[in-house]
């Protein structure tokens, strides 16, 4: 029931997302703005983009018509690469016709998301998430509540739709 009521909640904003794990940004920017013009998406959830936080600003020059919303891991002392770790963003079409609000706080580095607000249709949640691959299955679980936690609570205002990426 939750598919049939999204779809229809999508058909009537008219809503076109694109979800996508990267493996790095830097090296597929060209790739990714050729999708953004060939799908002409609403909305698009980027896993995976590997940008450091002091260079996350690199995601709003890959299409001008685009604004973002991203989260970064927080580097330990002895990471010393060129480029971060995993991470997400969202990004969001600044011509779509509804409010959109950033949603920071979802006590999790690998987890970011938006509200799309519309004066006809009760809000809807996008949250990408950037499940951890390491080998400790708990790190893996409490990611998964964290999850459930924003779902739960989110669902009482409106829709939520995640995507859920996971890498090895």
């Amino acid at each position: 029931m939750l598919l049939l009521s999204l779809f229809i909640i999508f058909s009537k904003m008219n809503l076109n997302i694109l979800a996508w794990n990267v493996r790095g940004i830097m090296s597929s920017t060209m790739c990714l703005a050729h999708l953004l013009d060939q799908y002409d998406s609403d909305i698009v959830i980027v896993s995976e983009h590997k940008l450091k936080p002091n260079s996350l600003m690199y995601r709003n020059s890959i299409d001008n018509r685009y604004t973002s919303v991203s989260k970064s891991d927080r580097l330990g002392s002895g990471y010393n690469c060129t480029h971060g770790k995993g991470c997400i963003y969202i990004m969001y079409n600044t011509t779509l016709q509804f409010a959109i609000d950033h949603i920071y706080e979802t006590n999790s580095e690998r987890i970011v998301g938006i509200q799309i607000k519309c004066k006809t249709y009760e809000p809807l949640f996008v949250f990408g998430v950037y499940l951890p691959a390491d080998s400790s299955i708990d790190n893996f679980r409490e990611e998964l509540n964290t999850v459930d936690d924003l779902y739960t609570y989110y669902s009482n205002y409106g829709k939520v739709v995640t995507k859920l990426n996971r890498m090895n």
